[in-house]
């Protein structure tokens, strides 16, 4: 008669519910890619925020890819990029863009 011993063998699995993670903003363009930026940890993006730590930023990528300004920025309808205060930075920037209503 032939036994064979199991081994005992515990396998412990870990289930993060929310792991940790990191938010990175880039930009496509057909003249190339825009340096990521990458977004702060737990930071709440409000339209401050991404115009002074994003948008800004960009310009000066947008200038560099498009010196002679033929583009069109278009944003997803996130709420930072709806808020009063975006259209607004970008408009006194004379930054060619797609109006959150379009």
């Amino acid at each position: 008669m032939f036994q064979e011993k199991k081994n005992d063998v515990t396998a412990v699995f870990e289930f993060v519910a929310h792991p940790q993670g990191i938010m990175v903003w880039v930009g496509l363009s057909a003249n190339g890619p825009k340096k990521p930026i990458v977004i702060e940890p737990k930071a709440k993006i409000y339209s401050s925020y991404y115009v002074n730590k994003v948008l800004k930023p960009f310009l000066r990528d947008a200038r560099r890819l498009y010196p002679s300004n033929d583009y069109i920025f278009h944003q997803d309808s996130a709420p930072a990029h709806r808020a009063k205060a975006t259209p607004l930075f970008l408009r006194e920037q004379n930054f060619s863009f797609i109006e959150p209503e379009q």
